[in-house]
């Protein structure tokens, strides 16, 4: 705004003074009041209860009346000034309360000495309010600061951040015209050195426009109340609504998006305003010219291969690009050339049409050349509109394209079928240095393919968005650096899936376990981990790795008083077991058995329990070891069968177990049990096949001490193998035996 601001409202303080009786106030309706340097007459009230007095500490100004009672208004009168900026206080007092004024009158000549003060609400000097088509405005702190400070725009634009300073600037960086330099903002009323390229309307003495006159986008708005005045350039119309871009007004954001108001008349004429006081007593327009390009990128630094310009232009306007590799012979006329093609200078001069932005990345029509890594361009823009010709050329803008890289295409990409419940996992491999993106369709088609994440290094990605039981196609592209520059071709495609969360088994629990029966043959259950989750009452057993994703069965104890457990392999090959007792939300553990053989050197563990009454419950629980999942099977015995690794309940000494023989073994079906007795036993003999089921047995017998001889035909077997079971007394022999005939 012109350097000056009439009148400041700024709050209204009430403070009260509690008494015996009703509470003593005395309140002012501001704290602050400004003056132009012409002086005059301002005023502000009191509301009060009590007696009251004012003080002044300055002889510049007047007050009146200096005392009262209750409700009252002093006048404050205030003489021109010549000199500068200028302040002092009034006080009112009354019972004990104190309230104070400041009076504040700008002065004639610009003064510095306030631009690092900036009132509640408003902005820090220099900090930016906003940008309208690439040109942006900033605060001058407060409607009082002068910072002598000057920009140059093609000539001296003005005091850093004052009202002028802005239109200005912004009408010579979009038309290529410059306001002529004027004291303040309203000379430009009345100013006769207005440049050609400009034209004026004036509104009446009462600030009406005639009808004929059309505000548009880009004009200028200047009001002429006080000593300076004030300017806006018009940003957007809508309505009744105006809104501008401004510098030093508001001094806060809302200059970059200031709201100024539109009234039309009934005759057609109109009046326009910034604020009551502040309406618009002129427009100047920019003789119809098509306003110049304002560049959006790049701008500075470094940018990839291709390159990507984009400008903010005309509605309808075709835009010429000039891309040079020096910077000397720029002129606002001609840019770097007033040819219309390019050299191995002036490496693009194309007319990019009426597009907003242009790719460079190979040769064409008045493209020499493609850009080369490494290397600093320096590039500028003009316009042209059948109404309003052609623009001048931008100010030129300068990039550096990145450094080159060997860029290949990637390779060997492998993408998870199913392996993982949560994501498909991709792999790949590619040139050290390159980054590196992923593509998927659901489609062999790259042409729609989706990227994936951002460009990185590693040659790993986890896709964790995939669709359980979705097939998707991959790829892999590689670049030169993180923004995608020097981009390669789509890899060969590999396709992936995430896998289908399984549904938990019904026996997942103990208190939903699987019932089996324990009987003289193994009839056998499948089971699956597939899907098991994690129990975790009862604890996990300590004396057996446990890897969670167990599930659950149930046997009860036979009147035999002996149960064995025997499992057998399925997708799943090496299991884990553990046996419980007790209800199923309060199992007590017994014994937990891993990696050991059941008969055919498998890892399916087998336990035999005994010491439980008849029909007590036992619950098992098992588990794939290292956490791997699949189905096995599983039976129970009414009798013991021994693992030959596994500790028995009862086991031979090692003296009496080289005194067993049985031979041959081989067989052909014609198979003697030889052992020396140290004293008479019972001796009974069972021939078990691999699944645990009795095929032959050998009645108890009294046999006495000294040497013990049992022949058996097994003729009525097949070839295959066995498990002979031997029961001597209180001790039990378990040894493999196979069948093979002639």
């Amino acid at each position: 705004m012109k350097r000056s601001f009439f009148l400041l409202l700024v709050a209204v303080i009430n403070l009260a003074v509690c008494t015996s009786g009703n509470a003593q106030t005395l309140n002012v309706s501001q704290n602050q009041l400004v003056f132009n340097p012409e002086g005059g007459i301002l005023t502000f009230t009191i509301s009060s209860n009590i007696s009251w007095t004012a003080v002044k500490d300055q002889t510049w100004f007047t007050i009146s009346p200096v005392s009262g009672y209750g409700n009252g208004t002093i006048q404050v009168q205030i003489t021109t000034t010549t000199s500068t900026y200028r302040s002092g206080t009034i006080t009112v007092m009354g019972s004990g309360i104190t309230q104070t004024i400041v009076v504040i009158q700008n002065g004639t000549n610009c003064n510095n000495d306030n631009c690092n003060t900036f009132p509640a609400g408003k902005l820090p000097f220099g900090s930016v309010v906003g940008t309208f088509m690439g040109v942006t405005a900033y605060s001058n702190a407060n409607n009082y600061c002068c910072s002598n400070q000057t920009l140059n725009t093609g000539g001296l634009s003005g005091i850093k951040w004052q009202c002028v300073e802005y239109a200005r600037r912004f009408l010579y960086n979009i038309y290529g015209l410059l306001l002529p330099s004027v004291t303040y903002a309203k000379d430009f009323v009345t100013t006769s050195n207005l440049p050609s390229g400009f034209t004026r309307y004036v509104a009446d003495s009462n600030y009406k426009f005639a009808s004929t006159v059309q505000i548009q986008v880009g004009d200028a708005l200047v009001a002429d109340y006080g000593l300076a005045g004030h300017i806006g350039i018009i940003r957007e119309i809508s309505g009744s609504t105006v809104r501008v871009i401004q510098q030093n007004f508001a001094n806060n954001a809302s200059d970059g998006n200031y709201t100024c108001s539109k009234t039309v008349n009934a005759d057609g004429t109109f009046t326009l305003s910034f604020s009551t006081s502040y309406k618009v007593k002129a427009i100047i327009k920019a003789t119809q010219t098509t306003p110049t390009p304002v560049p959006q990128f790049p701008l500075s630094g470094t940018t990839t291969i291709p390159v990507n310009f984009g400008w903010i232009a005309a509605s309808g306007a075709e835009t010429r690009i000039q891309v040079s590799t020096s910077n000397s012979g720029w002129t606002a006329e001609n840019g770097f050339t007033s040819s219309n093609t390019c050299n191995s200078t002036i490496v693009v001069n194309k007319n990019a049409g009426t597009n907003s932005g242009f790719t460079w990345s190979t040769v064409q029509q008045d493209v020499c050349f493609v850009p080369q890594p490494g290397t600093t361009y320096y590039w500028t823009a003009r316009s042209y509109t059948v109404a309003g010709g052609t623009s001048p050329y931008s100010a030129v803008k300068t990039f550096t394209t990145a450094s080159s890289s060997t860029v290949t295409t990637p390779t060997a990409v492998n993408a998870s079928d199913g392996i993982y419940s949560d994501r498909v996992s991709i792999t790949y491999s590619g040139t050290s240095g390159n980054y590196f993106r992923v593509y998927r369709n659901t489609a062999n088609n790259t042409s729609t393919a989706t990227a994936l994440g951002s460009w990185q290094t590693s040659t790993t990605y986890d896709d964790y968005t995939a669709v359980a039981g979705t097939t998707y196609f991959y790829w892999v592209r590689a670049a030169s650096n993180n923004s995608g520059g020097n981009i390669s071709n789509y890899s060969t495609p590999n396709t992936g899936y995430r896998a289908t969360v399984p549904t938990a088994p019904a026996n997942d629990n103990p208190c939903s376990a699987t019932t089996i029966v324990a009987g003289s043959g193994c009839s056998y259950t499948t089971g699956t981990t597939v899907g098991a989750t994690n129990t975790t009452n009862p604890a996990a057993p300590t004396s057996c790795p446990f890897y969670g994703k167990d599930v659950w069965f149930k046997v009860q104890v036979p009147s035999t008083g002996i149960v064995t457990i025997r499992t057998n392999a399925g997708s799943l090959n090496d299991l884990v077991m553990a046996i419980y007792y007790g209800s199923c939300s309060a199992l007590q553990g017994i014994v937990c058995e891993d990696d050991n053989t059941n008969g055919n050197n498998s890892t399916m563990p087998v336990i035999t329990i005994t010491g439980y009454a008849p029909g007590t419950w036992l619950h098992i629980r098992a588990w794939g070891y290292g956490g791997a999942t699949g189905t096995f099977s599983i039976c129970a015995l009414n009798y013991s069968i021994a693992s030959l690794t596994s500790n028995e309940t009862t086991v031979k000494p090692e003296q009496e177990a080289s005194q067993l023989n049985i031979f041959p073994n081989p067989s052909d079906g014609n198979l003697t049990l030889q052992y020396i007795l140290a004293t008479p036993s019972v001796v009974q003999v069972d021939i078990f096949d691999v699944n645990g089921k009795l095929v032959f047995s050998v009645p108890e017998e009294q046999a006495y001490a000294g040497s013990f001889t049992q022949n058996m035909d097994l003729s009525g077997l097949p070839d295959g193998t066995f498990w002979l079971k031997a029961k001597i007394k209180e001790r039990v022999f378990t040894e493999k035996i196979l069948l093979i005939r002639p």
